[in-house]
């Protein structure tokens, strides 16, 4: 009914490919060289009673500037309560982002280069089993709709940062149907 789980993953890269911009135009871009991508997760699980599960998650990221991963989150917290009974499946998710990793020089070097680094977003999900292979399933995602982003550019024509939102509260509707 309890138990807690670990994952540790290291990944490098060399002489990666990376979609940008050269000359102000759309290119691909050589990025030579190595770099590595190293990060932990630990999450506790527990369940109480025979429908409901919770979970406390953490996980930390570790990435040279080289990486192709800019601006994630360097630590983010979950959690989560599901409730399970029969073919229904309820879930609420709380996911905690902080200390956005800045990638280049020039954000490292500019504390406030984003709105916001450090954010909650609360998911809320149902899905219902008709069978073993299809389920139908309805989702509301940043259900308080908050105002937040996880990518920055540097624009040339401003001198100055532009900034790439995230979506803000929407809906999901679906089946999924396996063979």
């Amino acid at each position: 009914k309890t138990f807690l789980e670990f994952n540790f993953y290291k990944r490098i890269q060399k002489d990666a490919i990376a979609a940008g911009f050269y000359n102000g135009q759309p290119a691909w871009i050589n990025i030579p060289g190595k770099s590595a991508v190293r990060g932990a997760e630990i999450a506790f699980h527990k369940y109480f009673g025979k429908y409901f599960h919770g979970r406390l998650g953490y996980a930390h990221l570790g990435a040279d500037s080289l990486s192709l991963i800019p601006r994630f989150p360097r630590d983010q917290m979950s959690l989560s309560l599901s409730y399970e009974r029969g073919q229904y499946n309820i879930n609420l998710e709380g996911i905690g982002r902080y200390d956005i990793v800045p990638t280049s020089p020039f954000l490292r070097n500019h504390a406030k280069y984003m709105p916001e680094t450090t954010y909650w977003l609360w998911n809320l999900s149902a899905n219902y089993k008709i069978n073993k292979d299809f389920t139908v399933f309805a989702r509301v995602n940043n259900i308080f709709d908050l105002y937040y982003m996880t990518a920055t550019l540097w624009d040339s024509t401003t001198n100055g940062m532009a900034y790439i939102t995230c979506p803000g509260r929407n809906f999901v509707i679906g089946a999924d149907y396996r063979f």
